[in-house]
């Protein structure tokens, strides 16, 4: 059993080969094998605070950012949406806690041109630089926990460029209404770190355990 276990391990983990394994959480498994394996971050996932993602984007991009009830379970991170909406707004508002439905838009950098706070779900329609963008609220929060086609959706046009969840959802917008960035925080859709994960070259022995 040990020499077949020893064989998939060479298989599996072949440095050569390069063949890795993608986790969520490279600490604990560190902990658990010490140098055994060689973790490496996952560079397609970006994993920075949203104002550092949202800083790569030029100023007057259009954007729509949504702020949904968050999950009571899930940690919020109130300061990361604070640096957020001051760089998308120019340091014109801070969202933090706020109302459970609320949605801001406009150009980066400039103060929003749309703003919409509620506790109901609701509908609006608004242009931004000629994109007109159907922005939809379509869920019962508390009482909708999970929904498969999202919370809320945004609609450029007649392309849909973002699904609008729980949390913090947030999409830019080219000239021309399509999405350049659409990502989430303090979100069950929010990014987060994984590792690559291969065998230390010389740390399993030849002839396996």
């Amino acid at each position: 059993m040990a020499e077949k276990l020893g064989t998939l391990f060479q298989i599996y983990f072949r440095p050569s080969r390069a063949l890795s394994q993608i986790l969520d959480s490279g600490s604990l498994m560190l902990a658990a094998y010490g140098d055994l394996f060689t973790f490496t971050a996952d560079s397609t996932v970006d994993t920075r605070p949203l104002a550092v993602r949202i800083g790569t984007l030029a100023p007057g991009t259009p954007y729509v950012l949504a702020v949904l009830a968050p999950y009571p379970d899930l940690p919020f991170d109130a300061q990361e949406l604070g640096d957020a909406s001051r760089l998308l707004t120019g340091n014109t508002t801070t969202l933090g806690h706020e109302p459970t439905y609320t949605v801001i838009a406009g150009r980066l950098g400039e103060y929003p041109s749309f703003v919409r706070r509620s506790d109901l779900p609701w509908r609006e329609q608004v242009t931004i630089d000629g994109v007109r963008l159907d922005v939809r609220m379509e869920s019962w929060i508390p009482p909708d926990t999970i929904r498969r086609a999202g919370f809320g959706h945004v609609i450029a046009g007649r392309r849909h460029v973002l699904t609008v969840e729980r949390g913090v959802s947030l999409v830019a917008l080219s000239p021309s209404g399509e999405p350049v960035l659409a990502t989430y925080a303090s979100s069950l859709f929010a990014p987060l770190a994984r590792y690559r994960v291969t065998l230390t070259p010389g740390a399993w022995p030849a002839g396996g355990p």
